[in-house]
């Protein structure tokens, strides 16, 4: 009959590998801290259990350089927003050089699949070999107790800090770049639709004239005077009109609003009767 100490006697002693995955779990549970036992600790441990590389992470699909930088992980980062550009503006170049149309098509696939399927499908076997890293170091720098859990915590844990800094100067640098950009076009535009006015206030001049000639069929009898004063007075962005003597030529002139630039219509005598060349500095401008 068996002592009641026998079972004590044959039992074997608790192995240093549950030791030693206990250790390694309660470490992962203080470096990743937030989300871990939702989240991540299923996913390490079927890392440990299966050696699989493959899981997706729907957080870095949307945002993956804030999540990079959320989760501390600052190499990462930086190879992603400019390593990874600058290896697809590469192999990009190449392949619109080589293929012309249908390497610009490879190279959106590429870019769509590595961006929008391969990271988030690496997300989080990156995290954890990153946080595999940082504690393994930690462990070999000898910390032990209290000091250990305080240096897992820094090294690991999230940082909203960094996701708000980097996120505010990105904001910044995209909008600056959107804003030297849209506000010259929209003044271009505003100033283009302001000078459509002195275009359009030629055109009754431009019909005198043509009446003119086809009555008279002699140009120099059509250049003038002509009685503009009363378009001018009702015309906000046109400070002159006039009809040059001795060619006809129509000379409208915009209001300082629209830079003084000038629009002008020189008639020119066909078989068909008078067409009309434009000219002006509103050409050089961009305005007409």
């Amino acid at each position: 009959m068996n002592k009641p100490n026998d079972r004590d006697l044959y039992t074997p002693p608790e192995s240093n590998l549950v030791n030693e995955s206990s250790n390694s779990s309660n470490a992962d549970k203080i470096f990743v801290g937030k989300n871990y036992e939702e989240y991540y600790r299923s996913k390490f441990e079927r890392f440990d259990s299966t050696g699989t590389k493959k899981s997706w992470n729907w957080v870095s699909f949307f945002f993956t350089w804030p999540w990079l930088l959320y989760r501390k992980m600052w190499l990462n980062f930086f190879l992603y927003i400019l390593a990874l550009p600058i290896a697809l503006g590469v192999v990009g170049g190449g392949l619109m050089m080589t293929l012309g149309v249908a390497g610009m098509a490879l190279y959106y696939m590429l870019a769509i699949g590595i961006s929008f399927i391969l990271v988030p499908m690496m997300s989080n076997s990156l995290y954890y070999s990153h946080a595999r890293k940082k504690i393994a170091a930690i462990d070999t720098s000898g910390l032990q107790g209290t000091d250990r859990i305080a240096e897992l915590t820094r090294k690991g844990g999230t940082s909203m800090i960094a996701l708000f800094i980097v996120g505010f100067f990105m904001f910044t640098f995209v909008f600056g770049i959107l804003a030297a950009i849209a506000i010259p076009a929209y003044n271009s535009y505003v100033q283009k639709a302001k000078f459509t006015e002195t275009v359009q206030v030629t055109a009754a001049v431009r019909s005198e004239i043509e009446s003119c000639y086809q009555q008279t069929q002699d140009l120099l009898e059509c250049d003038g005077p002509y009685d503009t004063s009363q378009i001018i007075n009702s015309s906000e962005f046109v400070s002159d009109l006039e009809v040059l003597e001795g060619t006809g030529a129509i000379v409208a002139t915009g209001s300082s609003d629209v830079g003084g630039h000038t629009f002008t219509l020189t008639p020119i005598i066909t078989a068909d009767g008078l067409e009309w060349e434009q000219g002006g500095s509103c050409l050089q401008s961009g305005l007409c």
